[in-house]
């Protein structure tokens, strides 16, 4: 049965909708492969990111993520995840993964959490100029 959360957000951290490239490689799976997606949300407590295949609740990822910075290019932020919802979506082998930070050192929890509050911010005045 797939489960679904219908209640309030329950995050700490708030979380921006945009695509950020994310290379990840799920140690738990033996395979040795890395693979890469875009997120379709991103906050200091975690991330949502498709993939095409499920993934157990409880595994652990090792991500890096390149945030977007104002001059172009990327800032690399390496962390440590654990998939703590993986849901069936459209297609039959499309599949919704959230992942919470669990291991985040201080720097990357930061700058993760720094960028999402600025690009929040930016979005905010983007659709309300005047206010």
């Amino acid at each position: 049965m797939e489960k679904k959360y219908e209640g309030p957000n329950r995050r700490e951290a708030p979380r921006i909708i945009k695509p950020i490239p994310v290379r990840y490689m799920l140690p738990l799976d033996f395979s040795g492969g890395t693979w890469e997606a875009s997120t379709h949300d991103i906050g200091g407590g975690g991330l949502r990111i498709g993939r095409k295949n499920p993934v157990k609740e409880g595994t652990i990822a090792a991500l890096e993520i390149t945030l977007p910075t104002e001059v172009g290019g990327g800032d690399k932020v390496k962390t440590i995840a654990q998939v703590v919802w993986c849901h069936k979506v459209g297609k039959e082998e499309d599949y919704s993964v959230g992942l919470k930070f669990i291991l985040p050192d201080d720097v990357a929890q930061k700058k993760i959490s720094r960028y999402a509050e600025e690009e929040s911010e930016r979005l905010k005045k983007e659709i309300n100029p005047g206010g």
